[in-house]
């Protein structure tokens, strides 16, 4: 079973987020820590031939993404191989390929429809937390393929370090822990917002189903908390934009598991 212990709230003053520096196109730049060594690397894909003009843009791909260079190899195939996994969409067998495909059928609709608004379609990764039990990344996402507006979404990956596993909900809970985390849930998700408990989430704007608040699975693992994220259309309209609140871990001790993270106090 993966090893998740006291250690990982009394050492996070130790944790390590690593400074963000933006990269150039179709770079490598390595971060060497204490913890997990790790690069970010970028791979970009123009629209050939195009020059852009105050009417018509280029369209264009580009992935900003977390290779682990550290640790174990078992760990570092495996991190790495989920973090592909996430980027090359369904159709590719890796980032690139996803680059070269969305060109083309930006090429493909264009020809047939022309004209429209150039597409886009970016991911960046970041990590939040580096230490010795934990690997967390964040992956901020947005496309564009016409239409109003385009979607943008955030993320969230925990990794265990040593294993490389990614860690989910059901590692850090009891069986049947969902209705208790609904309600703390939606308890920080008011006191973040400023909602009465006097007023429904639906009366506030939100667009949830007979008013029945439920987590999603979409939280990173931080010093504070976990910190949870909906974004865009999960609960609310794409106006209200992404909603994010942390829950302290105290406050989910009756529902940890005795050796899970959000069992401990900080």
């Amino acid at each position: 079973m993966m090893r998740i212990t006291a250690l990982i709230l009394f050492c996070a003053i130790f944790c390590c987020i690593s400074c963000q520096n933006k990269p150039k196109e179709n770079s490598v730049i390595t971060e060497t820590l204490d913890t997990l060594a790790y690069t970010s690397q970028t791979i970009r894909k123009d629209e050939p031939n195009c020059t852009p003009t105050d009417i018509q843009a280029c369209a264009y791909f580009t992935a900003t993404f977390i290779q682990v260079t550290g640790g174990t190899e078992y760990a570092m195939k495996a991190i790495n191989e989920q973090i592909i996994d996430l980027l090359r969409g369904e159709e590719y067998t890796n980032v690139e390929a996803h680059a070269n495909g969305f060109i083309e059928e930006y090429l493909k609709e264009k020809s047939e429809l022309y004209p429209m608004g150039a597409w886009s379609k970016s991911y960046e990764q970041k990590v939040l937390r580096n230490d010795e039990e934990l690997f967390v990344i964040s992956t901020d996402f947005y496309t564009f393929t016409g239409g109003a507006h385009g979607y943008y979404s955030t993320v969230y990956e925990n990794y265990d370090r040593a294993s490389g596993k990614l860690i989910t909900l059901n590692d850090l809970f009891e069986p049947g822990y969902e209705k208790r985390l609904n309600e703390v849930g939606e308890d920080y998700l008011r006191r973040a917002l400023e909602i009465p408990k006097n007023q429904t989430l639906n009366d506030a704007g939100f667009i949830i189903e007979n008013n029945d608040f439920k987590m999603n699975d979409n939280f990173a693992l931080t010093k504070e908390g976990i910190k949870f994220i909906f974004n865009p259309y999960e609960i609310a309209p794409y106006a209200m934009g992404q909603q994010e609140f942390t829950i302290p871990y105290s406050a989910l001790q009756a529902i940890a598991k005795p050796n899970g993270l959000a069992a401990v106090k900080k």
